[in-house]
């Protein structure tokens, strides 16, 4: 089983980050699940949830900002339920994760002493500042409970928070622990720092990224490109930049592009792993979009402009694809698909 704590989960752009895509193949393949302790799960919804208040609250302040200087602008007024957005992250993240490890009854209780009495993983110096760290108390006592209740099983668990030894190995207190654990040692489990060094302990090749030609000639990842864009809200970017052609529209119906209808600009982050035989690539990849559409536009039951128009503009996407012997793409999945940062698509009508 491999186990994530808060920092590694989170630097894996959980539910569709490509790394964790690969991640869940590796354990899969090796016979592993992915399991996150109560404790991360709370801890990681908990940023989550802040991250969407915030944001809510910057557009607010943004929309009130700009509706100050222009009186007849039609801006988003509505606001954003937080909770459902958090429980349909939440319902996707659980596809990926196999398990949430319950925290022991007697974890809590433990936490708070390990912290009063300065004992690891809680911090250990003595100084002005009070002591801290039963989460992270809760977090080891949940990991160390399943492994000893599951020994026929190899444990993982990978955080790369300094109380349990980060990238020094696991904490001196802390091996010492499992070694004299009440019920025996308990040898199954293993730590890694990062998300990266257990991918290599767990595919055991070395592997290498195909050339960009591998992934720009590939009709697979193309078609998985024009697939995603058609099935996620970045398509929703041909309806705002519809609104250059038809100002007065409100309502808009349109084609999606082909497969030939993108172009690779640049791959951005690639990671490669092999195992038996068989290799995946994660990366972040931007395209050129380039292609006419059908398009109509309306306000109400008025047909306002109906046409082919040439839409054109950037997006980025979340790769993750299959690799044969030769590093040919077998298979690709976009996890994650948006108009690239900032930039917006041009419209315009063909003659």
């Amino acid at each position: 089983m491999i186990i994530l704590d808060t920092n590694q989960l989170e630097s894996l752009k959980p539910p569709n980050g490509p790394v964790l895509r690969i991640l869940s193949k590796l354990a899969n393949a090796t016979g592993n699940g992915l399991a996150l302790p109560e404790m991360v799960m709370v801890e990681h919804l908990a940023h989550r949830r802040n991250k969407v208040n915030v944001l809510q609250d910057n557009l607010r302040k943004a929309v009130d900002a700009i509706s100050t200087e222009v009186a007849d602008a039609r801006f988003y007024k509505g606001t954003v339920d937080v909770d459902a957005v958090i429980g349909d992250y939440q319902r996707r993240l659980e596809c990926v994760i196999n398990e949430v490890l319950p925290t022991p009854e007697s974890a809590a209780r433990e936490a708070l002493i390990r912290e009063a009495e300065r004992r690891a993983p809680a911090e250990t110096r003595w100084d002005s500042k009070p002591g801290r760290g039963a989460r992270d108390v809760a977090i080891w006592l949940t990991v160390v409970d399943s492994a000893a209740r599951n020994r026929e099983e190899n444990y993982y668990f990978v955080s790369e928070d300094r109380a349990f030894g980060g990238e020094h190995g696991l904490a001196s207190d802390l091996v010492r622990e499992l070694k004299e654990h009440s019920s025996g040692e308990v040898g199954n489990l293993k730590y890694f720092a990062r998300v990266g060094d257990l991918l290599s302990h767990l595919a055991g090749e070395a592997a290498e990224f195909p050339d960009e030609s591998k992934i720009s000639d590939s009709q697979l990842v193309a078609s998985a490109v024009a697939q995603a864009i058609e099935d996620s809200d970045a398509s929703s970017a041909f309806g705002d930049a519809a609104g250059s052609v038809a100002p007065k529209a409100r309502m808009y119906h349109y084609s999606i592009p082909t497969p030939q209808a993108v172009e690779l600009l640049r791959i951005e982050k690639p990671s490669a792993y092999r195992m038996q035989g068989i290799g995946w690539a994660a990366f972040k990849a931007v395209w050129k979009l380039s292609t006419e559409v059908e398009l109509e536009a309306h306000n109400g039951d008025e047909l306002v402009f109906e046409g082919l128009v040439s839409v054109t503009g950037p997006f980025e996407t979340m790769l993750v694809c299959e690799l044969d012997s030769l590093l040919n793409v077998t298979s690709a999945e976009v996890t994650e698909v948006r108009v690239y940062r900032g930039a917006t698509l041009s419209i315009s009508v063909v003659e």
